[in-house]
């Protein structure tokens, strides 16, 4: 079992998006779109595992089986992602589809947000967690803290793409200068 970790910058939101990188993260700098930090690869089934420390309320994620192209949506990512959410929603490990379906677990309903609370509440703002994605053909399943947080069968899935860590965009002052931190970043091929 081999595990590659490809990482590269060369796919990102629209000129003018970015988030500050430092030793210890990727800092929110009041940036305005999405920045992403992705693959040259593309993954199709895969295994990716990985450490992050969200600051408190720096909402984030990761990208995978995602695309970014310039003749669709002005080059903006679009595909699966594993939200990483420090904030009362609780939604950490939730899978949304990025300019897409929007929310594929939790759907976007008051009582299906407050149910999945006991599973994205896991997360500790502030210190290390672990994530895990596992997709295999139109199944995509995601973990936080060793606990099984998403089984999803996708009907429409998406086959392959890019893996890419997220910053969120922030307009929110009192969030300025908040980090997101990951490491050991381990990543299996299944196809």
């Amino acid at each position: 079992m081999i595990w590659r970790p490809r990482w590269s910058s060369s796919r990102r939101s629209p000129p003018g998006s970015r988030a500050g990188a430092s030793r210890d993260g990727c800092r929110s700098d009041g940036e305005k779109d999405n920045s992403f930090l992705a693959t040259v690869e593309e993954f199709g089934d895969f295994v990716l595992e990985a450490e992050f420390r969200p600051d408190a309320g720096i909402n984030s994620g990761v990208q995978f089986r995602s695309h970014s192209r310039p003749d669709v949506q002005e080059g903006r990512v679009q595909g699966y992602q594993y939200e990483i959410d420090p904030t009362p929603r609780a939604l950490t490990g939730g899978l949304y589809e990025e300019r897409g379906r929007r929310w594929l677990v939790p759907k976007d309903d008051p009582g299906e947000r407050e149910a999945f609370k006991a599973k994205g509440g896991r997360l500790k703002a502030g210190e290390w967690n672990e994530m895990r994605v596992e997709c295999r053909g139109p199944r995509v399943r995601t973990w936080l803290n060793g606990e099984l947080a998403v089984d999803y069968t996708d009907d429409q899935p998406r086959p392959a793409g890019f893996i890419a860590l997220q910053v969120h965009s922030n307009r929110n002052e009192a969030l300025v200068g908040k980090t997101m931190a990951w490491r050991n970043l381990r990543l299996k091929r299944l196809d």
